[in-house]
């Protein structure tokens, strides 16, 4: 597989693109150079700000209000990253337009914001896709890849680990700033958990004094998972570790970059207590990793965090007028009813 620049797609989308903010600068708006689009106009409630943008993206005209943009430009698509205020309200604007929606995470505040996203979902048809890039990440998508194969089996169970504290009730009820931050972070390794267990049933979890704690989940499909959340921990450790086992084998990523295949020893020719070299092969365990001394585009930070790949996959819908299959409303739909879960407080089984 290869990528196809921008300038070579013969089929490019008329695209728009809302929000000029540092976050889209280093991360979303120079994934556009590797897609199917054409960037038409931007739009940003700073007119000096959108300006500026148009000027070093390329962009035809720029807009302070998102509606006139839709109203006087004939697009196909349009890339969202403001905040989770505004999300829902432009995503609604998009598609009652007749126009795709891609929006940043996190995508919606509450349940009836989604109710909302649906309704106009329903009416235009059109796509709506979630910018949830740990499931584009490409680590992650090879440990989806290898669950999936026969000598892996189905998968058991699963253990996460990311960087986070869980607020207290107190803080989940009142909306404290901890609120927000926890909704925007809590995104990532929920992502993870559905590309890699489904959908979830269930939800139990226990807080400490400071924050940390461990959620675990029952999935529609019977596997168990389990989320430790720490919070006192170095974020340049492996502040992310995603392990997922199954009948005949066990993989593992961390932090979304090292993957790790490794067969079930019970089902291999394992001499326990007469094996006299911990170096030879006779697990068959594969590592897969990249390296950093080509100019290569998967060791930057667009490929290697899942942004060209979630965009990518949101065109390729749009392109192919099909429904967004990664990161779509039933998965923002997951992720605010566990968010929501959370402020139920621990010590008890919640339904999902």
């Amino acid at each position: 597989m290869t990528v196809t620049y921008g300038f070579e797609h013969e089929r490019r989308l008329r695209a728009g693109f809302v929000g000029c903010g540092g976050h889209s600068f280093r991360n979303v708006y120079p994934v556009l150079r590797y897609l199917p689009v054409s960037l038409e106009a931007v739009c940003d409630l700073d007119a000096d700000r959108a300006a500026t943008y148009a000027a070093m993206f390329g962009a035809a005209r720029t807009y302070t209000d998102h509606q006139v943009m839709l109203r006087d430009e004939a697009l196909d698509c349009v890339f969202v990253v403001t905040g989770v205020d505004s999300y829902a309200g432009i995503a609604v604007d998009c598609l009652s337009a007749g126009v795709a929606v891609w929006t940043e995470k996190p995508p919606v505040r509450t349940l009836d914001d989604v109710a909302r996203i649906r309704a106009a979902l329903a009416s235009s048809g059109k796509q709506y896709a979630v910018g949830l890039k740990k499931a584009f990440a490409p680590a992650n998508r090879k440990l989806r890849s290898l669950t999936e194969r026969d000598d892996f089996g189905a998968v058991r169970s699963l253990a996460l680990r990311y960087a986070q504290f869980i607020p207290s009730v107190e803080d989940l009820v009142s909306k404290a700033p901890a609120h927000d931050y926890f909704l925007d972070h809590l995104c990532h390794p929920l992502a993870v958990l559905r590309l890699l267990g489904g959908p979830a049933s269930t939800m139990y979890y226990e807080r400490s004094a400071n924050g940390s704690g461990v959620a675990t989940f029952v999935m529609q499909s019977g596997a168990v998972a389990s989320l430790h959340l720490p919070w006192a921990f170095s974020m340049r450790g492996i502040q992310e570790r995603t392990e997922v086992n199954g009948d005949f084998a066990s993989a593992w990523a961390e932090n979304n970059t090292r993957v790790t295949f490794a067969p079930n020893p019970r089902f291999r020719d394992l001499h326990y207590g007469r094996d006299p070299d911990h170096t030879i092969d006779v697990h068959g365990m594969t590592v897969w990793e990249p390296e950093f001394s080509l100019g290569q585009l998967y060791n930057t930070g667009a490929f290697l965090l899942g942004y060209f790949d979630e965009l990518a996959h949101f065109c390729d819908a749009v392109l192919r007028d099909q429904a967004v299959e990664i990161g779509g409303i039933d998965w923002a739909e997951e992720g605010m009813r566990i968010f929501d879960a959370f402020a139920e407080g621990p010590g008890h089984v919640i339904q999902l």
